[in-house]
Formats: structure tokens, C-alpha cells, sequence
């Protein structure tokens, strides 16, 4: 079985918006502006959504972090 690789522009493209998307969340605030510190924590092929327009798009942060919870999780 031969595999199909993806071309470097469109494997950049997605590189690019999945660390727009790491940015947007590092960036977040609450309500007062304060940091959220949220980290994925889980960047893999698999958290990663491709829409049939070619935008990429980070998902799953069930597991990310965000330095004010209450609770944490094992690493």
C-alpha cells in the first residue's frame, strides 16, 4: 500500500492555524482581563479538524489547563 503525502503548503497551512489556534488560547482572559493560562496539553494529529475549506481547527480541550481550576490532572 502506497501512502498519499500531503503537499508542504497545505501541511504549513495547518501547522499555521493550529498555532493561531494555541495563541487564541494562551491569549485568553476572564472577565477582568486577568490571564487563564490555558495550556491543550494534547496537540496531536488526532485534535486537529480540517474543514472541507481547508481551515484547520484545534479541538479538544477537555484537557487543557487553565491555571485557575480548582483541580488538576495527573501527567
Amino acid at each position: 500500500e502506497r501512502r498519499k503525502t500531503v503537499p508542504l503548503p497545505i501541511a504549513a497551512a495547518v501547522v499555521r492555524d493550529t498555532l493561531e489556534g494555541l495563541h487564541a488560547a494562551h491569549e485568553m482572559v476572564d472577565e477582568h482581563g486577568a490571564p487563564l493560562h490555558v495550556v491543550h496539553r494534547d496537540v496531536s494529529p488526532h485534535n486537529i479538524l480540517v474543514s472541507r475549506q481547508g481551515a484547520a481547527y484545534l479541538t479538544d480541550f477537555g484537557v487543557a489547563r487553565a491555571s485557575s481550576r480548582l483541580s488538576t490532572t495527573r501527567s
